[in-house]
């Protein structure tokens, strides 16, 4: 799949939201997990380097499965592709015990090839409990 795109997960929690970022330290997020605890959904979000025509689906690499996820909005700052499933979906144990990485495809933009870190199962959990 190449090699991981620079950065880290960092995990922030609120209220009504638990979140994990994905970027390089001091820069932009790259990628993002949101909690909303109300809904009990979780929004993955991907940034945009540039433009997209419509709402191309979001494809998701595991070491399980390849899963495309229909695009729901556009995040304006920083420019993200949003997806938002249930926090019960079977994608996110996926992502957690993927080995090692997993992969962030769609809208023509360059593949975001991060590492499956813990701050992706605290959002999970937070979501699910």
């Amino acid at each position: 799949t190449g090699p991981l795109t620079p950065g880290e997960w960092v995990w922030q929690a609120g209220p009504r939201e638990s979140v994990a970022l994905f970027g390089a330290s001091g820069g932009s997020a790259r990628a993002a997990l949101r909690c909303e605890r109300a809904s009990r959904r979780i929004r993955i979000e991907r940034a945009i380097e540039q433009p997209v025509s419509g709402q191309p689906p979001l494809a998701l690499r595991t070491s399980f499965a390849l899963r495309s996820v229909p695009v729901t909005g556009q995040v304006a700052s920083p420019p993200m592709l949003s997806a938002e499933l249930p926090a019960s979906d079977p994608l996110f144990d996926q992502m957690i015990y993927s080995r090692g990485r997993f992969v962030i495809e769609g809208g023509g933009q360059v593949p975001i090839i991060v590492p499956a870190r813990p701050e992706i199962a605290r959002v999970v959990e937070d979501c699910r409990s």
